[in-house]
């Protein structure tokens, strides 16, 4: 896949880069920092309402860039949760078990947040995809969005116990988070001079993110690249630059996992 993905690069293109997309990289990388500490918040507050154990925003932090940087190493882009399950049984020594059902609740919650963000986005951009995707699939995808939405809650309802303020509140905090990592998306594009909106990345972007949960390839290496490249041709993006776009993200993700090092030295 990957071999494929470079021989769609335009290098003439990536040779002339103005400087200022690479200081657009540099801020990307900081934003997603800054969304991994939005998801420290959501672990925290899960922790708290759970458990009842001392686990500070800034501990939940650490325990995100921990798992982000084992993130870019391991297959699928949630290989990081196996280190933060750990990492949180040691900072308040509850049970594996236990720990695991709150990082997969978080995932769950991420799920059911990309779903709403996908039909939200795909509600304003009808025109586009609905016939790129067939007109049948539209309120197939609308189905599952607000059908994800119930399952989250029927599997979190049987493992853990959760009031619906709590759970409104973890939703759209998760909601920030994704949102966030979106605007990085956008910014990038914006720096390459892509036409692409901010609500039809609020459309590719969820897709993206399902593709990559799958453990296919480090990292979601490829996986990410191709998926990206071929939704955005649906927009009107040539294929090198869906590509080129989505290394440069993976690139800012890697930036950002260099934050975790000190802690997976740590560790």
């Amino acid at each position: 896949i990957l071999g494929y993905l470079f021989s769609l690069l335009d290098w003439q293109r990536i040779s002339e880069l103005e400087p200022k997309v690479y200081f657009a990289l540099l801020g990307a990388a900081l934003m997603v920092v800054v969304c991994l500490f939005v998801g420290g918040v959501r672990w925290a507050h899960l922790m708290k309402i759970q458990t009842q154990r001392r686990f500070s925003i800034i501990t939940a932090f650490r325990g995100y860039l921990l798992g982000g940087f084992f993130n870019v190493f391991l297959p699928g882009a949630i290989g990081g949760d196996l280190f933060r399950i750990k990492f949180a049984c040691d900072k308040t020594e509850i049970s594996a078990k236990l720990s695991g059902a709150l990082v997969i609740t978080e995932r769950f919650f991420g799920l059911a947040s990309v779903g709403l963000i996908f039909a939200l986005g795909l509600s304003f951009t009808i025109e586009t995809f609905v016939p790129a995707f067939g007109d049948e699939y539209f309120p197939i995808a609308c189905v599952l969005a607000v059908f994800g939405l119930g399952a989250v809650k029927f599997w979190i309802a049987r493992k853990l116990s959760i009031s619906y303020l709590n759970y409104l509140y973890l939703l759209l905090v998760t909601m920030v988070a994704q949102l966030g990592d979106i605007y990085i998306s956008y910014l990038l594009a914006i720096q390459l001079g892509l036409e692409v909106s901010f609500v039809e990345f609020m459309v590719v972007i969820p897709l993206v993110f399902i593709a990559t949960v799958l453990p296919i390839s480090l990292g979601g290496l490829g996986v990410r690249e191709g998926t990206l490249a071929g939704l955005l041709a649906v927009v009107g993006v040539p294929l090198s630059d869906g590509v080129l776009l989505a290394f440069l993200i993976y690139v800012s993700k890697t930036l950002a996992a260099g934050f975790g090092a000190y802690e997976a030295m740590i560790f």
